[in-house]
């Protein structure tokens, strides 16, 4: 990484603190990889799987504490069940993970992670083909997968869901669409929805489809309009989904930020994310925050770590100036025309490790490094966030 450390962090200058602010945080434990999975139990994320920089696919996890923004390493899948493009959910405080694909194929295995004894249980696997790339959601007290691609390469338009009372699988009404793969989906208390991806005739999906569970029927929606992509990442925050980047029909890498509001079917775009593009991430959220992690951009696949704040609040029209913080050296740095009235850094149990006054640049060389908390007042505008230090 460049010794600059654009650990960019761009913030309005405005009064309003309800706009949605970047920061870089530390970089993903394991190797740099794409097309992992995630999920999230209580305030910690668990990522893990995908295709890393020497085209070899993982079975290596990571927990990300969405309290602190700090990573450790959790067990991983057993030797031997490496691979990518594998699908995961949270269930009453575990997280399961279905199929994907190794050297050997497209794979039907699904598997549970207990985060209080820290290891991984084989379930009843899917009844039928293996499948990667599928998407998946939770309705009542069952799992939904949906498409995928096989060890063939056909991309299916089946619909399957496993029962976690019974344990058993159902096969069920198939989408009335040419299959989907590396899509997306997510539901609310009484229905699913998917869309996105890719379907059999190498077509991108433009459409979104609801899912009944009462009646097993799948009916177009109309209401949901995003850009046509595949490799999107995702999550959910009650009845709110936050939507990344992707690979676009036209070839080219989304960088934005979309909300989708399910009850009224709502999509509004939030700030881009202030690097290069990239799809295949890990992307997981909190009370108010999104996160993604890993992926690949049009040269090279990352590690890096990103957090957006503030994911909730409805987005401002504001004066297009920035506070541009970063760190250079043995200093911190804030680009500004003139002087901050004051910059202090605090280590994640709140206690004050470095400060300045009337200055734009605060001296770290004796910062460990790691997260700290920071706080700038410029203009008598108090501004708050994190920041990575790399010494």
């Amino acid at each position: 990484m460049d010794m600059r450390l654009w650990t960019l962090l761009m913030i309005t200058l405005s009064f309003s603190s309800t706009s949605q602010n970047w920061l870089q945080l530390s970089d993903f434990l394991g190797t740099k990889r794409d097309d992992g999975v995630s999920f999230v139990i209580n305030s910690r994320a668990f990522c893990g799987t995908g295709l890393d920089e020497g085209f070899n696919v993982t079975k290596d996890f990571y927990m990300f504490d969405m309290v602190t923004d700090t990573w450790t390493s959790v067990q991983g899948l057993p030797v031997g069940e490496e691979r990518q493009y594998a699908s995961a959910v949270t269930y009453n405080n575990q997280g399961y993970l279905f199929g994907g694909s190794n050297s050997g194929g497209s794979l039907n295995d699904l598997w549970k992670y207990n985060s209080q004894t820290n290891n991984w249980i084989e379930l009843a696997a899917l009844p039928d083909s293996g499948r990667a790339g599928s998407s998946s959601f939770v309705l009542e007290d069952e799992l939904f997968i949906i498409g995928g691609k096989t060890t063939s390469g056909r991309i299916l338009n089946e619909v399957w869901s496993y029962n976690f009372s019974t344990f058993l699988w159902d096969k069920k009404m198939n989408l009335p669409s040419a299959g989907l793969w590396r899509g997306m989906a997510f539901s609310n208390a009484t229905s699913g929805y998917i869309g996105l991806g890719l379907d059999s005739n190498s077509v991108y999906n433009t459409q979104f489809y609801t899912y009944d569970k009462s009646n097993d029927n799948w009916t177009l929606n109309n209401a949901l309009n995003l850009s046509e992509r595949t490799y999107p990442g995702y999550c959910q925050l009650g009845d709110t989904v936050f939507v990344y980047g992707g690979y676009s029909s036209n070839g080219e890498l989304i960088n934005t930020l979309e909300r989708i509001e399910i009850q009224n079917q709502n999509v509004s775009l939030l700030n881009n994310l202030p690097s290069f593009p990239r799809k295949g991430v890990m992307a997981f959220c909190s009370t108010n925050s999104f996160y993604l992690t890993t992926g690949v951009t049009l040269t090279n696949r990352v590690g890096e770590t990103w957090k957006v704040s503030n994911i909730l609040s409805i987005k401002e029209s504001l004066d297009e100036e920035y506070l541009i913080l970063f760190q250079e050296g043995n200093y911190v740095q804030v680009k500004l025309n003139d002087d901050t009235e004051s910059i202090k850094l605090y280590n994640t149990i709140g206690e004050l490790v470095a400060s300045s006054s009337n200055s734009n640049q605060l001296s770290v060389v004796s910062l460990t490094q790691g997260v700290y908390f920071y706080t700038i007042i410029y203009n008598g505008i108090l501004f708050r966030g994190k920041i990575f230090i790399s010494n």
